[in-house]
């Protein structure tokens, strides 16, 4: 499913922050301690800022240092890297959760427990062995 504009527009302009703190936490980590060998990032927005980061301190990733998000946006496919990522669905995830929604509207019963969906992982270019 295409994003519109309006809805990448925002995503990157949210990058900002982002950016700011990953590039700061990079830039630190080469002074002290070893750097970390990879990032997991809750979501491929943050995930492209710390590969733009990690870009503009020249650090080369998946090299020097690996990256992964969480989302499957199409978007971010094409960085360069691509990115590695983890893709849920969300209209399963909605069809999981109004189904549960339901199941405890007809019930007398407090309705609780885990809702599990399976993913996909998506293998891109930025993660992989580092060098270190």
């Amino acid at each position: 499913m295409p994003l519109p504009l309006a809805t990448i527009l925002e995503s990157l302009s949210a990058l900002t922050m982002e950016d700011r703190c990953t590039r700061k936490n990079l830039r630190g980590s080469r002074r002290a301690s070893p750097r970390p060998p990879a990032i997991a990032c809750y979501n491929d927005e943050l995930a492209f800022g710390a590969l733009r980061a990690a870009m503009e301190l020249g650090i080369e990733v998946p090299d020097q240092l690996s990256i992964t998000g969480y989302d499957g946006i199409d978007l971010f496919k094409y960085a360069k890297p691509s990115l590695t990522t983890y893709r849920l669905d969300p209209v399963a995830i909605g069809k999981l959760l109004m189904d549960k929604l339901l199941e405890q509207l007809s019930s007398d019963d407090n309705l609780s427990g885990d809702i599990w969906q399976d993913g996909e992982l998506i293998v891109g270019e930025s993660a992989g062995w580092c060098a270190s």
